[in-house]
């Protein structure tokens, strides 16, 4: 429904802007900034989401967009406590952390513990894979202290799991990506093909074969998988299976497509929603996507204002092309704003090559897995 305002089912903060590392896929413009969020600026943010009637009694929040790791526990313990004082006792909040793995010490693990942290590491693969875009400042490869931070997680018993980028090169090496998977053992599993956002404007995964390709990696994976045995979450295949599995016509929600589904933070307090990809950048005709600061307007106010609103417009128009256009829309609810608005330049437009891949092609494989299965003569 146009202009309409979701229930808040994400929190987007981050706590600063700045990573210790310069991967050349980041969507990020200001990853060199060391500035911090101010506690004060934290307070009223959670002030003002617990005020909103139309919080859930249950959502995450995601210290993210920039590395969280680089500000020390202590900063996060006094964080914490901010939120614990202002939360309604019937409020529960699940903290994620997605972190570059470089920085964990026996500390983190600790943290991580007590809190109950659900953590993700961004990880690409072996050396060859990871090192070819993950990069330190100064130019060197980060493998071997992403990979000390992993198994430093594995000796404290703290579980994680991994979202791996995958580029043009990565979808001719499943099978090393598979073998790299059983030797560190995640909780779960993201596999992200790369994404024109943000400032990132070029795609290695540009190219007329692309789509057949990532099939190919795709039905390798799976296979991989059925004949280990391995029972790992792979986040595409579970959230498009059980949306296969859902009754005809109820189309998946898609929180990214309404206002305030997600709410996302930049350090200073400026809000944006949609998106976190969206974060310090600007609209066509040099616009923010910004709705605001939270210290110089109310939260309700600007998730009402005429800046949500035409941003709303825009987005609404774009879900309702996919809806008339598109076989898949069930699947996912007209997408992701963000992809469409750096891909195509617009809000209100449909396909992207993010769609192509991560849910056409995601869920062509999985029909022609359970088509195989339920053939006649199917060996199971």
């Amino acid at each position: 429904m146009t202009g309409s305002v979701a229930p808040v089912e994400l929190v987007v903060i981050q706590p600063t802007p700045f990573c210790n590392i310069d991967c050349d896929y980041c969507y990020l413009p200001d990853r060199a900034n060391r500035a911090v969020m101010r506690e004060e600026v934290l307070r009223e943010i959670f002030r003002q989401i617990f005020a909103l009637k139309r919080a859930q009694d249950t959502f995450n929040v995601v210290w993210h967009s920039g590395e969280p790791l680089v500000l020390p526990p202590e900063w996060y313990e006094r964080s914490f406590a901010v939120i614990g004082e202002l939360r309604p006792p019937h409020v529960r909040i699940r903290h994620e952390f997605q972190t570059n793995g470089m920085l964990v010490t026996d500390e983190w693990c600790d943290f991580f513990r007590r809190h109950d942290i659900l953590l993700g590491v961004s990880i690409d693969g072996p050396r060859e894979l990871h090192d070819a875009h993950r990069r330190t400042r100064g130019g060197t490869g980060s493998f071997d202290k992403a990979m000390a931070g992993v198994r430093r997680l594995r000796t404290q018993g703290v579980e994680f799991g991994v979202i791996t980028v995958l580029t043009g090169r990565s979808l001719d090496c499943a099978a090393e990506l598979f073998g790299f998977y059983e030797e560190i053992d995640p909780r779960a599993i993201a596999l992200v093909p790369e994404e024109t956002d943000g400032v990132h404007t070029g795609n290695s995964l540009a190219g007329s074969d692309t789509v057949e390709r990532y099939k190919d990696f795709l039905r390798t994976f799976r296979a991989l998988m059925k004949a280990s045995g391995k029972a790992w979450r792979i986040r595409d295949f579970d959230a498009i299976g059980q949306c296969m599995l859902a009754a005809p016509g109820a189309a998946r929600g898609n929180a990214q497509a309404i206002v305030g589904g997600f709410l996302c933070f930049d350090y200073r307090g400026d809000l944006n929603t949609f998106s976190p990809e969206l974060m310090a950048m600007t609209h066509a005709g040099q616009r923010p996507f910004r709705l605001g600061n939270i210290m110089e307007m109310p939260l309700a106010d600007m998730l009402a204002g005429d800046r949500a609103r035409a941003l709303a417009q825009e987005v609404a128009a774009g879900v309702e092309r996919c809806r008339s256009s598109c076989g898949y829309f069930d699947l996912c609810g007209g997408g992701s704003p963000s992809n469409k608005f750096f891909e195509n330049g617009s809000f209100a437009s449909a396909e992207t090559l993010h769609c192509q891949l991560r849910i056409k092609a995601t869920a062509d494989v999985l029909l022609q897995d359970i088509q195989s299965a339920l053939s006649p003569g199917a060996v199971t």
